[in-house]
């Protein structure tokens, strides 16, 4: 039966699916250009999916707004696709040559490896190697033990043979004869037997090593020494502005601090915002310069860079609507999981 080789496909506004990229053994990349479907299309939905077989299911989608008015046919959208090789997807999006988004998915959940057969077949040979090397062994224990029984039979018949002869019966009427002459006879006291031996008192147990003893204290058993923590903070700009003020300076630093008490930082996700359309400019960058500038200032204070993700959705998930509190939008999201030691 042939194996069904899994893929990613790419979907554009509910229509024809594309393949994009076999997932088979070793690092895999591939980039694919799309467009709009029409002149001056504002938007464009972009679906991502694993297909293997019949099944298809949602890695991820992207819903692109307020485009810029082009004439449909070249090339608007590039998605690349890089897969490690074992269970990491990361996909890249750029629109009219900015990057618009960075994900990565874990392909572990989605798909079930089957071990080949083939790998059985090995252990099968060194079974049946291990019985064609232990039957002669078995076969010429069960000679060596009838040759055994054989022998000990012979020496039994010989022995009663020679017990039947009249020599062999006068010699143990004689030895007979001798036997009930001693057991007749008084038997003399022995001078050693007439006293019972010395006993010797019970040691008893020093009184200092009873006392270790008693003292010892059984260690209790933990089931784990650690627990897992997990710490969230939200900083603040500008409008217009990636720098960082001196309120979030000082924010990191406390949140920094509070990570490097931990026994294992495990992972950060620092994710950019921006207020809503009109009131801030290039809303995707300025999103993404306030994550890199944020993800900066914590290596500088001790956090390293890896196992620090970043994504930016510019205006996409809003804190709040209301236009008249719109510096809430203007934000960094920062969220560290960990372990530190039980109280």
């Amino acid at each position: 039966m042939k194996k069904e080789i899994a893929y990613i496909a790419i979907e554009i506004e509910n229509t024809t699916l594309t393949r994009c990229m076999d997932l088979k053994d070793g690092k895999q990349s591939h980039t694919l250009q799309l467009t709009t479907m029409v002149d001056n299309q504002r938007r464009a939905l972009v679906t991502i999916f694993l297909c293997e077989g019949s099944t298809k299911q949602l890695l991820k989608q992207f819903d692109l707004t307020h485009l810029r008015p082009k004439p449909a046919g070249p090339p608007r959208f590039f998605l690349t696709c890089l897969y490690d090789g074992n269970s990491l997807l990361t996909i890249r999006l750029k629109v009219d040559g900015k990057e618009y988004a960075a994900e990565r998915v874990d392909l572990s959940r989605f798909i079930r490896r089957k071990r080949p057969m083939l790998l059985l077949i090995p252990v099968f040979l060194l079974l049946a190697a291990a019985a064609v090397l232990l039957i002669p062994r078995t076969c010429t224990s069960r000679k060596n033990t009838d040759r055994t029984v054989t022998a000990s039979v012979s020496a039994e018949e010989s022995r009663h043979s020679e017990e039947s002869s009249p020599a062999a019966t006068g010699k143990m009427t004689q030895e007979a004869s001798e036997t009930i002459e001693t057991q007749q006879s008084p038997a003399k006291p022995s001078p050693q037997a007439s006293s019972p031996p010395p006993t010797s008192p019970p040691q008893e147990q020093p009184q200092e090593q009873r006392k270790i003893a008693e003292q010892e204290p059984t260690a209790p058993v933990t089931a784990s020494a650690f627990r897992s923590v997990e710490k969230r903070a939200v900083i603040y700009f500008h409008p217009n502005d990636s720098e960082l003020t001196a309120e979030a300076q000082t924010q990191l630093r406390v949140f920094g601090r509070q990570l490097r008490e931990w026994n294992s930082i495990d992972a950060v996700s620092i994710e950019g915002h921006c207020a809503l359309l009109g009131t801030e400019k290039g809303r995707i960058e300025l999103s993404r310069e306030r994550a890199e500038n944020s993800a900066a200032f914590l290596e500088t204070i001790g956090i390293p860079a890896q196992g620090v993700s970043l994504q930016w959705f510019a205006g996409e998930r809003p804190a709040t609507r209301d236009p008249d509190k719109q510096e809430l939008n203007r934000r960094v999201e920062i969220s560290a999981k960990g372990k530190e030691e039980r109280q």
